[in-house]
């Protein structure tokens, strides 16, 4: 791995989106040569010097608590849905299909949990504040893998965008939001 590793631990939880502070594990001090193009001497250069970024992850016991929490919600609703979680650049960590829940709803819930964090907001509340110029509801809504649909909430840690939940197979995408805000909710946990 390169840099260091964040690992959250989640503090609040505020307007659909939960704000967690990172935890900065000490970095590694492992080497590389590197040539330089004007030389063509090696030189070390540590991984942390600049040139390297580091930025907050939703860890694989944090993704878990929130699948758990959603479901838990969504069987208490009675609702079998799909409940997928996706870190950072929007990679699934997390995914379960409810029994009884739409095969549909699988791709439907990755695409809304990749939304929340690409945009680093709810889809839905995005195309809220797109609906209005039709150029670039074209352009989102045309987009390969983006939902702009409730039911997508990302998790947010130091400003940026940590992870994400999507949740789909309710009978109303309020449904689903509803049922991915406690999802969110269970990642302070």
């Amino acid at each position: 791995m390169i840099g260091a590793q964040l690992v959250l631990d989640i503090v609040a939880l505020k307007s659909h989106a939960c704000r967690a502070e990172p935890v900065l594990a000490p970095p590694r001090r492992s080497r590389s040569r590197l040539r330089t193009p004007n030389t063509g001497r090696s030189e070390q250069m540590s991984e942390t010097q600049e040139g390297l970024a580091t930025r907050p992850t939703l860890s694989t016991r944090g993704a878990r608590r929130m699948v758990d929490a959603a479901m838990a919600a969504a069987e208490s609703m009675s609702v079998p849905v799909t409940v997928v979680v996706v870190d950072e650049s929007g990679v699934a960590k997390e995914m379960v299909r409810m029994d009884g829940a739409p095969l549909v709803s699988v791709q439907t819930a990755i695409n809304k949990a990749y939304s929340a964090v690409a945009i680093g907001m709810p889809p839905d509340d995005f195309y809220a504040a797109i609906e209005s110029d039709s150029a670039a509801v074209t352009e989102f809504g045309t987009r390969p893998g983006l939902a702009l649909i409730a039911g997508g909430l990302p998790l947010i840690a130091d400003g940026k965008a940590a992870g994400a939940i999507g949740v789909a197979g309710a009978m109303t995408a309020a449904d689903d939001r509803r049922i991915a805000e406690v999802g969110l909710g269970a990642a302070r946990g």
